[in-house]
């Protein structure tokens, strides 16, 4: 913590050198322009309105500034340690590369900010707020933001927001991966056309399929009901084909419910134990054999999406 105090100076120092008024209440800043400075200990508070002003580089450390308003506000590569945001208004405000730790948030609204390689340490913003000031353009940015706030999310006991920013970064990815894939000379300033060569760009078309499926198979792992009902579609597949073969039972053709036995039997990969023939054995083989394949690949996501249900909640 205290390599973000170093080279910096403390704002009653500053104010003293420039004729500012030093307030624990009320902030007498009168210039647009502030770097290196530390501003700590004040209650600012509903008092603190700041409009079209400069902090580079600054350090902001145990604030008041509850339902503050900043306008039009440049923080690039500040830091923000224990500051009490709660209903404060962020308008128009640039964050790149700032630094927050141990913040508080609770109902701060966010309007076109810029939170570009921004970083965030026990303490987060919930999805809500922050999801139209995200760095949409720069998928790969969008991706680690939201994973960085998701597991401080989750770290908190914010199983919501948690799930929340894991889609959105999940959707970022396959953004980033398909853009790897498919871009042209021009676009972005010619970023992804100088950077990856064709091996990349099947390496990304590849990623982005795999995430797809992941998507499409069990909502990347955090959709169980859509996982147990693709278990369900297979099964019923393989039950309408097995209704299909001339399968026997002692003799005599199956009823409506064997097909569905034999189905769920190899799908858990169990043998029916009831006496069945198989005139077309090959068939049967081929069918079952597959069906057991992506039973144990199903039961597999099965047991993972359980623990890591548990474990999130222990």
């Amino acid at each position: 913590m205290q390599q973000y105090f170093q080279n910096k100076i403390p704002y009653e120092q500053y104010a003293e050198k420039n004729n500012e008024a030093v307030s624990i209440t009320k902030p007498e800043l009168k210039q647009n322009r502030y770097t290196d400075i530390v501003f700590a200990g004040y209650r600012w508070d509903a008092q603190a309105v700041f409009d079209n002003i400069r902090f580079d580089n600054c350090v902001f450390s145990k604030l008041g500034l509850k339902k503050s308003k900043f306008t039009h506000i440049n923080m690039g590569h500040s830091v923000f340690i224990s500051c009490y945001f709660k209903g404060t208004c962020f308008n128009y405000c640039d964050f790149t590369g700032a630094v927050f730790i141990d913040c508080n948030f609770d109902e701060a609204t966010f309007v076109d900010c810029e939170f570009l390689y921004a970083q965030f340490k026990e303490c987060y913003i919930t999805y809500d707020a922050i999801k139209n000031n995200l760095p949409r353009k720069w998928h790969n940015l969008t991706r680690d933001l939201c994973r960085n706030l998701g597991l401080e999310a989750l770290h908190a006991g914010d199983d919501e927001n948690f799930r929340k920013y894991y889609f959105e970064e999940k959707r970022a990815n396959e953004r980033y991966y398909l853009k790897k894939f498919h871009h042209s000379k021009t676009e972005d300033g010619g970023y992804y056309y100088n950077k990856y060569n064709v091996w990349d760009e099947c390496s990304g078309l590849f990623h982005f399929l795999l995430s797809k499926l992941n998507h499409v198979l069990w909502g990347y792992g955090e959709r169980l009901g859509r996982l147990i009902g693709n278990m369900c579609i297979v099964v019923t597949l393989y039950w309408i084909i097995y209704e299909q073969m001339p399968i026997l039972r002692e003799g005599k053709a199956l009823r409506w419910y064997d097909g569905l036995y034999i189905s769920l039997s190899n799908f858990f990969t169990m043998s029916p134990v009831a006496s069945y023939t198989f005139p077309n054995s090959w068939a049967y083989e081929f069918a079952s054999v597959s069906e057991a394949g992506i039973g144990v690949i199903f039961v597999g996501f099965f047991v993972a999406a359980v623990f890591r249900y548990i474990n999130r909640r222990s």
